[in-house]
């Protein structure tokens, strides 16, 4: 994978099921580069695959998501390619155990995709809309259940727990039946 659009001087962090491929998508084409991000490397793994100049001068954009919802978003695709009829609660329980999977990293809280050299520009993925119009052009719809038919207080402490962390550093509130 290339995390890097040369036009731009942009290098991108891509957390699994946060929208970063389709704000990839938007500025290599954008860039006039038509590519497929492809791939969620941790910026340890990136530094192989960069320049020295990318990784030390280019701007980073890392994507993120609401815990919960990025959740449900990597439910729905392991049940549509991996796992068809696992039950969401077993899928949650494999997501909050010790499991990796080392190829993607789905499960991992977001901010071990921070990288330690550089702060970069955070976009959250229920924002991407609203703040690139022309987006909605790469973003592919959803489909299965929504996260609000799959939550329960019981998940939600469940998720809270194990990302605490994105939830106090990416500013998220835990959602709750008054936000939907």
């Amino acid at each position: 994978m290339r995390a890097a659009i040369d036009k731009f001087r942009l290098v991108f962090l891509h957390p699994p099921k946060t929208g970063g491929t389709s704000l990839y998508t938007y500025f290599s084409a954008l860039a006039g580069e038509h590519r497929w991000a492809g791939g969620n490397d941790l910026p340890k793994h990136l530094k192989t695959e960069l320049t020295e100049e990318q990784w030390r001068d280019y701007t980073w954009v890392m994507t993120v998501r609401e815990p919960f919802q990025r959740l449900v978003s990597a439910y729905k695709f392991f049940s549509r390619y991996h796992a068809s009829g696992m039950e969401f609660d077993a899928f949650l329980a494999l997501a909050v155990s010790d499991y990796q999977d080392r190829s993607v990293h789905w499960n991992l809280p977001q901010v071990r995709w921070l990288p330690d050299h550089k702060v970069p520009m955070i976009y959250k993925c229920e924002e991407l809309s609203a703040k690139f119009p022309d987006m909605k052009k790469v973003m592919r719809p959803s489909k299965g259940p929504s996260w609000e038919e799959l939550w329960t207080p019981k998940r939600q402490k469940i998720v809270s727990k194990h990302y605490s962390e994105d939830y106090e550093r990416f500013d998220y509130a835990a959602p709750s039946p008054t936000s939907f």
